[in-house]
């Protein structure tokens, strides 16, 4: 019994087992079934909305691949796979998920005897389904882990994400064209502040870069924002003037990238009489009518704040 169990697994058993049983090993059975009867193997039921029949069956699965493979992508929103489909979470009507401490293999085997035994031809029942009836329903319980472990990772990534926010002193300045506004807003962040200001126009390509991935891959190497809003374009019909359009898409790329409060450092400066856009929250706004240096003070107590 030692050297049998030495060098096979639970699920090395529960694969092997009908070839076992079978086979010319059958004074082992008995000790196969009892190994397997100290496992927990999970056996899933899965309905599809809008998908006639009688749904999906995966049978023999261990705890570790149940949460990787179906319940953690399903709790993320994400695609996941289930018996060689690709399940989007929106088209699931029902998922039910069982424990048994045996393989499904033992009540198919136990449930096809007994139709014997009673001389009934048993046609209709899915065999992949019998273990569903014969464990304990831990849908909802597995589920809410599943969601308790999402929500977990959630923060634990934020949380290291706003570390190393902290660690990285690079700051992306946004711009129009007043570019007297720009080298200087860029001359106080690093002189003052000692922070690395990095505009995109300044700098190296790498590779075949585009304008959209040269801009995102710099993105993702700062830490916080500053967004000039200088009047560069007039409005039709209108004395009133705007900031670069340019300007306002990467300033709303920003808000999406930076979404949690702890991270959203993020200053704007608009100069003189510019339109500002009014929809927007949780960031820090600069008015200044010629200079940044006007607004100075401002920016150190918040720079101070963010823990630069």
């Amino acid at each position: 019994m030692a050297d049998f169990n030495k060098h096979v697994s639970i699920l090395e058993l529960v694969a092997i087992y009908p070839l076992l049983v079978n086979s010319g090993l059958a004074e082992q059975k008995p000790i196969i079934e009892e190994v397997l009867r100290m496992s927990e193997l999970y056996h899933c039921h899965l309905l599809i909305d809008s998908e006639k029949g009688s749904g999906h069956y995966i049978n023999d699965l261990d705890v570790e691949t149940l949460f990787d493979n179906i319940l953690l992508p399903f709790s993320q929103g994400k695609q996941f796979i289930f018996d060689g489909y690709m399940i989007a979470p929106d088209k699931v009507k029902r998922l039910k998920i069982v424990k048994t401490s045996s393989p499904a293999k033992l009540y198919i085997d136990q449930h096809y005897e007994s139709m014997r035994r009673s001389n009934v031809a048993d046609m209709a029942t899915i065999p992949k389904s019998i273990a569903l009836n014969k464990g304990q329903d831990l849908t909802n319980d597995l589920l809410k882990e599943a969601r308790d472990r999402t929500a977990t990772s959630a923060t634990e990534d934020n949380k290291e994400s706003s570390e190393n926010q902290k660690t990285n002193r690079k700051f992306f300045v946004v711009h129009g064209h007043d570019m007297a506004s720009m080298h200087e807003l860029c001359r106080v962040l690093r002189e003052d502040f000692n922070l690395e200001p990095v505009v995109l126009s300044e700098e190296p390509n790498v590779g075949l870069d585009t304008i959209i991935s040269k801009f995102e891959r710099l993105a993702n190497t700062c830490s916080g924002v500053t967004v000039l809003l200088t009047p560069d374009d007039k409005i039709e019909e209108s004395e009133k003037l705007r900031a670069r359009q340019n300007v306002i898409f990467e300033l709303g790329y920003f808000l999406g990238k930076f979404r949690s409060p702890e991270q959203r450092r993020i200053m704007i400066f608009h100069k003189c009489n510019v339109e500002v856009p009014s929809d927007i929250s949780g960031v820090v706004y600069y008015h200044y009518q010629k200079s940044i240096t006007e607004v100075f003070y401002h920016m150190k107590k918040q720079i101070e704040i963010w823990g630069y």
